[in-house]
């Protein structure tokens, strides 16, 4: 008694609805078709689910022989209207050989259809949350793939039926027509974010060339120069073209590694003791290094840098003119026997 009372409200609704979706029919009519309604709604919920009042009403119609309602009695984007369009629609598709065909097929690619609608609502969410208007094809964090494959089995179980009370189908027909019109730009981004992907890891890394000095793609650790004589040259400063100090010390490090026992260090000629710009650059034995400074310690003797050549080739000389230009001397003529008057330049 206790269960049959506590059902009754719900069956009177249920019946309520059933004698509304027959109102198109005289009153007769639904007074025949409903007449001891709620006694088998009573009986039927005592076992399974009553199931939807509108194709309650459409089976008592097909049992009785009488047509589908029209869609003129309830005009409207209802969700019963929804299912009777959808009903007719393939029962219209049906009728022909090739269209029942297709229609077999797009059923059978129903699961699809549910993995791609949650992946749409995901993306959709994704953006929504922040996503900076990037779309991958694949959730690329732990997190995101938790997130997405929650959606997809939500999507698939209300595909089946499941997991979707009766005041939700409303709102699963607006998930689906929401993902539905956002899948075109959804793969349209999703493909371009690929294709860059692709692009940034088919493109070679550029190369990096050493830090400091450097020639042919190897570090500079000393610079020796020569004068116009080809002699050697001691304690040189050198500048680049905005000034500053040119070193072949690298950043960060407190002196530069000549061999495993002598380390170059900076000269003590300049003012801070810095002189790493003042060339060729001694060298120190790599235990009289302080640890704690990075520097010499002191009293400690520097030694010369042999350079790698003891003398070079001279410059070809020219001789300076008053203003200090440089210019080649005007060739001067000798005296030369009588009958030839060609003069013959010095050297």
């Amino acid at each position: 008694m206790t269960a049959t009372t506590s059902v009754a409200p719900a069956i009177a609704d249920f019946a309520a609805r059933v004698r509304r979706s027959l109102d198109d029919l005289p009153v007769d009519e639904i007074e025949d078709l409903t007449e001891g309604l709620e006694a088998d709604l009573t009986e039927k919920a005592l076992d399974e689910d009553l199931g939807d009042p509108e194709e309650y009403a459409i089976e008592l119609r097909s049992a009785a022989g009488l047509p589908a309602r029209s869609t003129k009695a309830r005009a409207g984007w209802s969700l019963a209207n929804v299912r009777r369009w959808r009903a007719a629609a393939a029962t219209r598709i049906r009728n022909h050989a090739v269209g029942a065909q297709l229609l077999d097929f797009a059923i059978a690619l129903r699961p699809g259809w549910w993995i791609l609608r949650g992946w749409a609502v995901f993306q959709v969410a994704y953006l929504v949350a922040g996503g900076r208007g990037i779309v991958s094809l694949l959730p690329d964090t732990p997190v995101r793939w938790v997130v997405f494959a929650a959606l997809a089995i939500v999507s698939v179980q209300w595909g089946r039926g499941r997991w979707l009370p009766r005041r939700l189908s409303v709102a699963k027909l607006a998930v689906s027509a929401l993902a539905l019109l956002a899948l075109p730009f959804l793969m349209v981004a999703a493909a371009d974010s690929a294709a860059r992907a692709y692009a940034a890891s088919a493109s070679p890394a550029p190369e990096t060339s050493p830090a400091g000095l450097a020639h042919d793609g190897g570090s500079i650790t000393n610079i020796f120069a020569y004068d116009a004589n080809g002699e050697p040259i001691a304690r040189v400063q050198l500048f680049d073209q905005n000034g500053k100090p040119l070193s072949t010390k690298l950043p960060g490090e407190d002196f530069i590694t000549s061999s495993d026992t002598t380390a170059l260090v900076p000269s003590e000629s300049v003012t801070s003791g810095n002189g790493w710009n003042v060339f060729p650059l001694e060298s120190v034995p790599v235990t009289a290094i302080d640890t704690m400074t990075g520097r010499p310690a002191p009293n400690t003797t520097t030694r010369p840098v042999m350079p790698p050549f003891a003398r070079v080739q001279a410059l070809l000389g020219t001789a300076k003119i008053g203003n200090g230009s440089g210019a080649a001397p005007t060739p001067s003529a000798t005296p030369t026997p009588a009958g030839s008057p060609t003069p013959v330049p010095t050297p």
